[in-house]
């Protein structure tokens, strides 16, 4: 058998084995009920729209206090940068008030001269 009638031959198994519904137009269960239908249709879609709405200005409130929090963030960081600079300035300046205390106290070396 070759490729092209092995093709048409599950081709044509498949549509033998599947529903009317699927190849042919769809069934119309509802016949006569189409306004009801539509009210129904109508009436799902605006609560669905509805619990979108709400999930989307959910959503927003939540990046806005995002947003709130990071500049807090940041605001808290610089602090935090600032009290670093300073501790770290003040032992620097302790640093180098000990260092000049040192270089003020006589050496013993330089007590005994150079002989």
């Amino acid at each position: 058998m070759t490729k092209m009638i092995a093709s048409a031959a599950s081709l044509a198994a498949m549509m033998a084995h599947a529903p009317t519904a699927v190849i042919g137009t769809p069934r119309m269960d509802a016949a006569g009920n189409v306004e009801k239908l539509l009210g129904e249709v109508k009436s799902e879609l605006e609560r669905v729209g509805s619990d979108v709405r709400q999930t989307a200005e959910e959503a927003l409130k939540q990046a806005n206090r995002v947003g709130d929090l990071n500049a807090e963030t940041k605001a808290a960081r610089r602090q935090g940068a600032c009290r670093v600079q300073r501790l770290v300035g003040r032992a620097l300046e302790a640093r180098g008030q000990a260092r000049g205390a040192r270089d003020a106290q006589p050496r013993h070396r330089a007590d005994r001269g150079a002989g």
